[in-house]
Formats: structure tokens, C-alpha cells, sequence
């Protein structure tokens, strides 16, 4: 059904959107914002993992460089644990001293837990040769040790 001027001549529709048009617009939008928010969770969460493994593996390093530096020619197999304390509450430690087939040679692996559930870990390992610190640079004979040149 038409509508016509007086002039006979037919009146245009006037320019704009339809009900239907902006409810389609509206759903799209709706879409795309919850896709956004969605992918900016995830991207919050893997950080916050990321900043874990990192923190476990840089306090796995630092246990193992403090076993190295107090057990110098005191190194024993054997499993330890703890914790570490107030500056990293949440993060438990685990270390484990193996003798291998070698003479004064241990292996040292230390786990680094956290997170309730599920628990989360990273363990680190080396090898640790336990020798007595030389405590004498003169020997009976006088020669000192070191090299040479």
C-alpha cells in the first residue's frame, strides 16, 4: 500500500534503521564484547601461571645455590622440606640428595609446590661434587696450589 502526495507523486520513505536492523546490530556487539572479555580472562590467568613458573623455578635456583654454599664437604644423601616464609607464602620446597656410582658426587633435585587444587610444581636437578674445602694453600713441602703459569 503506497502513499501518495496530493500531487500524485509518491512520498519516500525517510532514511534511517528499522526495529530489526539495530536488535541484529545490538546481538553482534553483545557477541563481540563477550568474546573480548573472554579472551582478556584467559590472557590474566596464563600471565599469573606464567609469574608461578617463573617465581618456583627462580626459588628452586636459590635453594639449590644455598645447599651448595652450607654443604661444602657436608653433603649427605637424604630429602629435606620446607618453606619460604613471608616473601613467598604459598611456595613450598622439597630436596632430595642422591649419592650417584661416582665418589663425592650427588645429585640434588629440589621440587618447588604451590597452588591448593590442583597443587602445582617444578623441579629443578644438578650434580654437586662434595669435597672438603682445602683449608691450606702451603703444603709440608712449600708448594702452594694453583697453577703454575
Amino acid at each position: 500500500m503506497s502513499r501518495y502526495h496530493r500531487n500524485g507523486r509518491r512520498l519516500r520513505r525517510s532514511a534511517g534503521f528499522t526495529l530489526v536492523e539495530m536488535i541484529v546490530a545490538t546481538v553482534i556487539l553483545a557477541v563481540g564484547i563477550v568474546g573480548a572479555a573472554g579472551a582478556y580472562n584467559a590472557a590474566t590467568r596464563a600471565s599469573a601461571a606464567a609469574s608461578d613458573i617463573q617465581t618456583a623455578a627462580m626459588l628452586a635456583q636459590q635453594q639449590l645455590s644455598q645447599t651448595e654454599t652450607q654443604s661444602a664437604g657436608n653433603l649427605s644423601g637424604g630429602d629435606t622440606e620446607g618453606d619460604f616464609g613471608a616473601d613467598h607464602p604459598g611456595f613450598h620446597w622439597k630436596q632430595s640428595v642422591a649419592a650417584t656410582d661416582y665418589t663425592n658426587l650427588f645429585q640434588v633435585s629440589v621440587t618447588v609446590q604451590w597452588g591448593g587444587n590442583p597443587v602445582h610444581e617444578r623441579t629443578v636437578s644438578t650434580y654437586l661434587v662434595n669435597v672438603q674445602p682445602n683449608t691450606s694453600t702451603t703444603t709440608s713441602t712449600g708448594a702452594t696450589s694453583g697453577s703454575g703459569q
